[in-house]
Protein backbone atom coordinates (compact mmCIF):
# COMPACT_ATOMS: atom_id res chain seq x y z
CA UNK A 1 0.00 0.00 0.00
CA UNK A 2 1.17 3.27 -1.20
CA UNK A 3 1.77 6.01 2.06
CA UNK A 4 2.71 9.24 0.58
CA UNK A 5 4.81 12.23 1.85
CA UNK A 6 4.78 15.34 -0.14
CA UNK A 7 8.57 16.94 0.15
CA UNK A 8 9.67 20.95 -0.49
CA UNK A 9 12.87 21.98 -1.50
CA UNK A 10 15.13 24.87 0.35
CA UNK A 11 17.93 27.14 -0.38
CA UNK A 12 20.13 25.76 -3.18
CA UNK A 13 17.97 24.27 -5.23
CA UNK A 14 17.43 27.22 -7.57
CA UNK A 15 18.35 27.48 -10.99
CA UNK A 16 18.15 30.28 -14.02
CA UNK A 17 14.81 28.97 -16.07
CA UNK A 18 12.97 27.36 -13.00
CA UNK A 19 9.24 27.45 -13.89
CA UNK A 20 9.20 28.69 -17.17
CA UNK A 21 7.78 25.46 -18.95
CA UNK A 22 4.87 25.49 -16.69
CA UNK A 23 4.44 28.66 -16.12
CA UNK A 24 3.70 28.79 -20.15
CA UNK A 25 1.10 26.24 -20.15
CA UNK A 26 -0.65 26.21 -16.98
CA UNK A 27 -2.66 29.86 -16.44
CA UNK A 28 -2.72 28.77 -12.99
CA UNK A 29 0.89 29.39 -12.53
CA UNK A 30 0.61 32.85 -14.30
CA UNK A 31 -1.95 33.64 -12.02
CA UNK A 32 0.14 32.85 -8.92
CA UNK A 33 3.13 34.49 -10.24
CA UNK A 34 1.57 38.04 -11.00
CA UNK A 35 -0.07 37.68 -7.38
CA UNK A 36 2.95 37.43 -6.16
CA UNK A 37 4.88 40.24 -8.27
CA UNK A 38 1.93 42.30 -7.07
CA UNK A 39 2.67 41.95 -3.49
CA UNK A 40 6.26 41.86 -3.84
CA UNK A 41 6.68 44.89 -6.31
CA UNK A 42 8.91 43.59 -8.32
CA UNK A 43 9.21 41.00 -11.75
CA UNK A 44 10.13 37.47 -10.18
CA UNK A 45 8.83 35.75 -13.18
CA UNK A 46 12.03 37.24 -14.80
CA UNK A 47 14.46 36.81 -12.33
CA UNK A 48 13.53 33.04 -12.02
CA UNK A 49 13.06 32.35 -15.71
CA UNK A 50 16.53 34.71 -17.03
CA UNK A 51 18.35 35.61 -14.13
CA UNK A 52 21.37 36.53 -13.61
CA UNK A 53 22.06 33.59 -11.74
CA UNK A 54 24.13 35.80 -8.86
CA UNK A 55 20.83 38.07 -8.47
CA UNK A 56 18.55 34.70 -8.49
CA UNK A 57 21.40 33.81 -5.69
CA UNK A 58 20.74 35.93 -3.59
CA UNK A 59 18.27 35.04 -0.52
CA UNK A 60 15.81 37.52 -0.81
CA UNK A 61 14.87 36.93 -4.42
CA UNK A 62 16.02 33.07 -4.10
CA UNK A 63 13.36 32.38 -0.91
CA UNK A 64 10.62 33.64 -2.26
CA UNK A 65 11.68 32.10 -6.12
CA UNK A 66 11.78 28.76 -4.73
CA UNK A 67 8.10 29.47 -2.71
CA UNK A 68 6.08 30.48 -5.69
CA UNK A 69 7.73 27.95 -8.03
CA UNK A 70 6.94 25.09 -5.83
CA UNK A 71 3.85 25.84 -4.70
CA UNK A 72 3.14 26.79 -8.66
CA UNK A 73 3.64 22.52 -9.11
CA UNK A 74 1.60 22.01 -6.36
CA UNK A 75 -1.39 24.01 -7.45
CA UNK A 76 -1.80 22.42 -10.51
CA UNK A 77 -0.93 18.82 -9.14
CA UNK A 78 -4.06 19.88 -6.77
CA UNK A 79 -6.31 20.81 -9.94
CA UNK A 80 -5.16 17.89 -11.25
CA UNK A 81 -5.57 15.63 -8.99
CA UNK A 82 -8.07 16.64 -5.76
CA UNK A 83 -8.40 13.65 -4.29
CA UNK A 84 -4.49 12.92 -3.66
CA UNK A 85 -3.64 13.88 -0.05
CA UNK A 86 -0.31 12.95 1.17
CA UNK A 87 -0.12 11.37 4.44
CA UNK A 88 2.57 13.42 5.97
CA UNK A 89 4.41 16.81 4.33
CA UNK A 90 7.96 18.31 4.93
CA UNK A 91 9.87 20.98 3.75
CA UNK A 92 13.88 21.48 3.81
CA UNK A 93 14.50 24.80 5.84
CA UNK A 94 12.62 27.24 3.50
CA UNK A 95 10.37 24.49 2.10
CA UNK A 96 8.88 23.79 5.56
CA UNK A 97 6.71 26.60 4.71
CA UNK A 98 5.77 25.20 1.31
CA UNK A 99 4.38 22.00 3.31
CA UNK A 100 2.80 24.75 5.76
CA UNK A 101 0.89 25.94 2.83
CA UNK A 102 0.18 22.42 1.25
CA UNK A 103 -1.38 21.52 4.29
CA UNK A 104 -3.61 24.30 4.54
CA UNK A 105 -1.70 25.75 7.52
CA UNK A 106 -1.00 29.08 5.82
CA UNK A 107 -2.83 30.67 3.00
CA UNK A 108 -0.66 32.04 0.24
CA UNK A 109 -0.40 35.24 1.10
CA UNK A 110 0.63 35.20 4.54
CA UNK A 111 3.39 32.16 2.99
CA UNK A 112 4.34 34.75 0.99
CA UNK A 113 4.91 37.78 3.26
CA UNK A 114 6.77 35.93 5.52
CA UNK A 115 8.72 33.74 3.91
CA UNK A 116 9.37 37.45 1.89
CA UNK A 117 10.50 38.89 5.60
CA UNK A 118 12.36 35.63 6.37
CA UNK A 119 14.63 36.09 3.63
CA UNK A 120 15.05 40.04 4.53
CA UNK A 121 16.05 39.32 7.61
CA UNK A 122 18.29 36.65 7.00
CA UNK A 123 20.27 38.52 4.74
CA UNK A 124 20.47 41.67 6.86
CA UNK A 125 22.14 39.19 9.57
CA UNK A 126 24.20 37.62 6.92
CA UNK A 127 25.03 41.15 5.90
CA UNK A 128 26.80 41.66 9.22
CA UNK A 129 28.75 38.16 8.96
CA UNK A 130 31.31 37.15 6.60
CA UNK A 131 30.72 33.28 6.49
CA UNK A 132 28.96 30.96 4.79
CA UNK A 133 27.94 27.21 4.59
CA UNK A 134 29.99 24.36 3.37
CA UNK A 135 29.20 20.60 3.00
CA UNK A 136 31.38 17.98 4.78
CA UNK A 137 31.19 14.73 2.88
CA UNK A 138 32.44 11.37 3.85
CA UNK A 139 32.46 12.17 7.76
CA UNK A 140 29.84 10.90 10.12
CA UNK A 141 27.76 13.99 12.28
CA UNK A 142 30.12 12.55 14.89
CA UNK A 143 33.77 13.39 13.23
CA UNK A 144 32.36 16.84 11.94
CA UNK A 145 31.15 18.04 15.39
CA UNK A 146 34.73 17.22 16.32
CA UNK A 147 36.00 18.99 13.43
CA UNK A 148 33.86 22.28 14.77
CA UNK A 149 34.94 21.96 18.23
CA UNK A 150 38.74 22.20 17.09
CA UNK A 151 38.24 24.88 14.64
CA UNK A 152 36.77 27.20 17.48
CA UNK A 153 39.77 26.26 19.83
CA UNK A 154 42.36 27.18 17.09
CA UNK A 155 40.94 30.71 16.33
CA UNK A 156 42.24 33.21 17.57
CA UNK A 157 39.52 35.74 16.52
CA UNK A 158 36.83 36.79 18.98
CA UNK A 159 33.02 35.91 18.37
CA UNK A 160 33.41 33.71 15.88
CA UNK A 161 30.37 31.40 14.98
CA UNK A 162 30.71 27.74 13.89
CA UNK A 163 28.03 24.61 14.13
CA UNK A 164 26.52 22.28 12.12
CA UNK A 165 23.83 23.30 9.87
CA UNK A 166 22.10 20.47 8.19
CA UNK A 167 22.03 16.82 8.74
CA UNK A 168 21.20 16.42 5.46
CA UNK A 169 21.92 12.41 4.68
CA UNK A 170 24.47 9.74 6.43
CA UNK A 171 27.92 11.30 5.50
CA UNK A 172 26.60 14.80 4.01
CA UNK A 173 27.18 17.41 7.18
CA UNK A 174 26.63 20.66 6.25
CA UNK A 175 28.91 23.70 8.55
CA UNK A 176 27.88 26.94 8.88
CA UNK A 177 30.40 29.71 10.41
CA UNK A 178 31.74 33.04 10.01
CA UNK A 179 34.59 33.23 7.87
CA UNK A 180 38.05 32.92 9.62
CA UNK A 181 36.73 29.21 11.96
CA UNK A 182 34.85 27.99 8.45
CA UNK A 183 38.57 28.64 6.80
CA UNK A 184 39.58 26.68 9.61
CA UNK A 185 37.08 23.47 9.86
CA UNK A 186 37.73 23.03 6.27
CA UNK A 187 41.06 22.47 6.42
CA UNK A 188 40.64 20.64 9.39
CA UNK A 189 38.52 18.36 7.63
CA UNK A 190 40.43 18.05 4.64
CA UNK A 191 43.09 17.24 6.74
CA UNK A 192 41.32 14.49 8.43
CA UNK A 193 39.87 12.72 5.32
CA UNK A 194 36.87 14.11 4.48
CA UNK A 195 36.04 13.28 0.75
CA UNK A 196 35.25 16.42 -0.05
CA UNK A 197 34.51 19.56 1.53
CA UNK A 198 32.31 21.92 -1.12
CA UNK A 199 31.41 25.59 -0.01
CA UNK A 200 27.63 26.69 -0.74
CA UNK A 201 26.27 28.49 -2.95
CA UNK A 202 24.34 30.48 0.03
CA UNK A 203 25.23 34.59 0.73
CA UNK A 204 25.62 34.02 4.80
CA UNK A 205 26.02 31.64 7.70
CA UNK A 206 22.29 30.19 7.74
CA UNK A 207 20.93 27.92 10.86
CA UNK A 208 23.43 29.08 13.28
CA UNK A 209 23.67 31.60 16.08
CA UNK A 210 24.68 34.48 13.70
CA UNK A 211 20.70 34.39 12.84
CA UNK A 212 19.82 35.05 16.22
CA UNK A 213 18.24 38.02 15.61
CA UNK A 214 16.18 37.17 12.54
CA UNK A 215 14.89 34.61 14.51
CA UNK A 216 14.00 36.98 17.39
CA UNK A 217 12.01 39.27 14.31
CA UNK A 218 10.26 36.11 12.58
CA UNK A 219 8.88 34.81 16.38
CA UNK A 220 7.20 38.99 16.48
CA UNK A 221 5.72 38.21 13.10
CA UNK A 222 4.53 34.47 13.32
CA UNK A 223 2.72 35.90 16.88
CA UNK A 224 0.49 38.03 14.19
CA UNK A 225 -0.17 35.25 11.82
CA UNK A 226 -2.81 33.29 11.45
CA UNK A 227 -1.77 29.54 11.52
CA UNK A 228 -4.29 26.91 11.14
CA UNK A 229 -3.94 23.49 12.43
CA UNK A 230 -2.47 21.32 9.28
CA UNK A 231 -4.58 19.69 7.37
CA UNK A 232 -2.00 16.27 7.69
CA UNK A 233 1.11 16.79 9.81
CA UNK A 234 4.31 18.66 9.47
CA UNK A 235 7.61 16.97 10.01
CA UNK A 236 9.17 19.83 11.74
CA UNK A 237 13.24 20.24 10.75
CA UNK A 238 14.08 21.51 14.27
CA UNK A 239 12.69 18.33 15.94
CA UNK A 240 12.33 15.62 13.15
CA UNK A 241 8.80 15.35 14.75
CA UNK A 242 5.22 15.21 13.35
CA UNK A 243 3.76 18.64 14.59
CA UNK A 244 0.11 19.62 14.44
CA UNK A 245 0.09 21.58 17.23
CA UNK A 246 0.07 25.58 16.26
CA UNK A 247 1.95 27.14 19.00
CA UNK A 248 4.59 24.46 18.58
CA UNK A 249 4.61 24.87 14.73
CA UNK A 250 5.46 28.73 15.17
CA UNK A 251 8.18 27.97 17.72
CA UNK A 252 9.47 25.32 15.88
CA UNK A 253 9.78 27.92 12.66
CA UNK A 254 12.11 30.03 14.44
CA UNK A 255 14.21 27.75 16.01
CA UNK A 256 14.93 26.24 13.14
CA UNK A 257 16.25 29.53 11.77
CA UNK A 258 19.13 29.27 13.99
CA UNK A 259 19.55 25.68 14.78
CA UNK A 260 20.30 22.47 12.69
CA UNK A 261 18.08 20.93 9.71
CA UNK A 262 17.23 17.59 11.25
CA UNK A 263 16.39 16.24 7.65
CA UNK A 264 18.30 12.61 7.89
CA UNK A 265 16.24 12.40 11.01
CA UNK A 266 13.23 13.40 9.92
CA UNK A 267 13.11 10.81 6.85
CA UNK A 268 13.68 8.13 8.48
CA UNK A 269 10.96 8.78 10.89
CA UNK A 270 8.59 9.41 7.87
CA UNK A 271 9.65 6.12 6.99
CA UNK A 272 9.34 4.25 10.50
CA UNK A 273 5.90 5.46 10.31
CA UNK A 274 5.17 3.66 6.96
CA UNK A 275 6.11 6.66 4.31
CA UNK A 276 7.05 4.75 0.94
CA UNK A 277 6.78 7.19 -1.34
CA UNK A 278 8.57 10.90 -1.23
CA UNK A 279 7.32 13.24 -3.85
CA UNK A 280 9.60 16.03 -4.50
CA UNK A 281 7.76 19.56 -5.56
CA UNK A 282 9.96 22.26 -6.40
CA UNK A 283 12.68 23.09 -8.29
CA UNK A 284 16.16 20.85 -8.59
CA UNK A 285 16.55 17.31 -7.33
CA UNK A 286 18.29 17.73 -4.42
CA UNK A 287 15.70 16.41 -1.73
CA UNK A 288 15.11 13.26 -3.89
CA UNK A 289 18.44 12.83 -3.80
CA UNK A 290 19.26 12.91 -0.42
CA UNK A 291 16.00 10.52 0.46
CA UNK A 292 17.93 7.71 -1.91
CA UNK A 293 20.97 8.15 -0.16
CA UNK A 294 18.71 7.76 3.40
CA UNK A 295 17.38 5.05 2.48
CA UNK A 296 17.14 2.89 -0.98
CA UNK A 297 14.34 1.09 -0.48
CA UNK A 298 11.39 4.19 -0.40
CA UNK A 299 10.77 5.20 -4.08
CA UNK A 300 11.03 8.68 -4.84
CA UNK A 301 9.19 10.87 -7.30
CA UNK A 302 10.32 14.02 -8.58
CA UNK A 303 8.68 16.93 -9.69
CA UNK A 304 10.44 19.99 -11.10
CA UNK A 305 9.70 20.73 -14.96
CA UNK A 306 6.71 20.35 -17.20
CA UNK A 307 7.60 16.93 -18.52
CA UNK A 308 7.92 14.91 -14.73
CA UNK A 309 4.74 17.18 -13.73
CA UNK A 310 2.62 15.75 -16.89
CA UNK A 311 3.96 12.40 -15.71
CA UNK A 312 2.72 12.13 -12.59
CA UNK A 313 -1.10 13.45 -13.34
CA UNK A 314 -0.88 10.64 -16.02
CA UNK A 315 -0.02 7.81 -13.54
Amino acid sequence: MKKIAFVFPGQGSQYVGMGEDIYKKYEIVRETFDKAQEALGYNLSYICFNGPKGKLDETIYTQVAILIVSISFLKVIKEENKQLIPEVVAGHSLGEYTALFAAEALNEQSVLEIVNLRAKYMQEEANKYAGGMVAILGKSREDVELICEKARSKCSKKGEILQIANLNCPLQVIISGTKEVLALAMTLAKDEGAKRVVPLTVSGPFHSLAMNRSADKINYILETVDIKTPRVPIVANFTAEYVQDIKLIKKYLVEQIRNPVLWEDSIRNMIKKGINVFVEIGPGKVISGLINRIDKSVKTININDLNSLQKFIEQ
